[in-house]
């Protein structure tokens, strides 16, 4: 089995000076903003708690059966 990928996508980063602007320092978004990501998304945190185990479970298991074959 072959797996085609895609080129990886290449830029440079466009990154403020330090301590230049009236927001220096200062996120894009503000305190209310970012405690109303965190609501929305906290239940997506515990829908994601087991996937990461889950898929080390199923690596180990194709590895295995990789090896067999061999």
């Amino acid at each position: 089995m072959s797996i085609q990928a895609s080129a990886p996508v290449t830029g440079v980063r466009q990154t403020p000076a330090p301590g230049g602007g009236s927001n220096a320092g200062v996120s894009a978004a503000g305190h209310s903003d970012l405690r109303s990501f965190a609501t929305g998304s906290a239940n997506l945190n515990s829908e994601l708690a087991g996937k990461p185990a889950s898929l080390r479970s199923h690596l180990a298991d194709s590895v295995e059966r990789v090896d067999i074959a061999r």
